[in-house]
């Protein structure tokens, strides 16, 4: 009787642990579901940012003998998969130079924004190391702010596309209105020496602009007024009555 009463107790014992680590084994795979299924709510939410928005560059390739120029906002013109002529000459070209100065691409997001990464297509070999950076001016006195950067070694491969990851532990970077792409090297196996990209995209989510103080009803009312003339038989009928309410 004795005994029997010892194993019950025994096998109590192991169905209240085994419940116990179960409980935590769910809760914890629960958690992590959940953390796993945010981050992908918040990647599928990204997209390109930088699509046909303002774009500047430290130079550029003019147009030539029936080319057209290559100009920055032809970097993110949403051509860069199109495998068709037009989209073959819509690029971005830093020139056809003999030597190599450091270049820089640079778009307006229009505000600032949390960046999960950013994908840049190279034209032929026209390709480098290149650092990301932001800023909330693109002044001559703008500060930069390094936010991520690309070894690319020289080769002979052609066309190829590179993305650089900006999460930080599963969250995405927040840069400030502009962001820049600084070549700072070239390929050494390239005819000349210079950077070509079809398209550089921007994947993630502008950030809501502060709305400002709205003024509410006839903000004309009592202002100063001028107008073209009077009616010389009645005077008396000034512009600013037009703004008397």
């Amino acid at each position: 009787m004795k005994k029997k009463r010892v194993m019950a107790l025994l096998l109590a014992a192991t169905l209240t642990i085994g419940n116990m680590s179960s409980l935590g084994m769910t809760q914890a795979a629960g958690k992590e579901d959940s953390q796993t299924q945010e981050f992908v709510r918040t990647r599928a939410a990204d997209k390109n940012i930088a699509l046909n928005r303002p774009a500047r560059a430290s130079k550029y390739l003019d147009a030539t003998g029936g080319n057209p120029a290559r100009l920055p906002k032809l970097a993110f013109d949403g051509k860069g998969d199109n495998q068709t002529t037009d989209a073959q000459n819509s690029r971005w070209q830093s020139g056809d130079d003999d030597t190599f100065t450091e270049q820089w691409l640079e778009v307006d997001l229009g505000n600032s924004a949390k960046v999960s990464d950013v994908t840049v297509k190279f034209f032929a070999k026209l390709y480098g190391s290149f650092v990301i950076e932001t800023s909330d001016s693109n002044g001559a006195k703008a500060t930069w702010k390094e936010v991520g950067k690309l070894d690319i070694p020289s080769s002979n491969d052609q066309n190829i596309t590179r993305k650089v990851d900006l999460t930080k532990n599963g969250q995405p970077t927040e840069v400030s209105r502009y962001l820049r792409l600084r070549f700072t090297s070239y390929n050494t196996n390239a005819a000349k020496k210079s950077i070509g990209v079809y398209e550089c995209e921007v994947h993630g989510e502008l950030d809501t602009p502060d709305k400002p103080n709205t003024i509410k009803g006839n903000i004309a009312k009592g202002k100063k007024v001028t107008a073209s003339g009077v009616e010389a038989e009645a005077p008396q009928y000034k512009p600013e009555l037009a703004v008397d309410g």
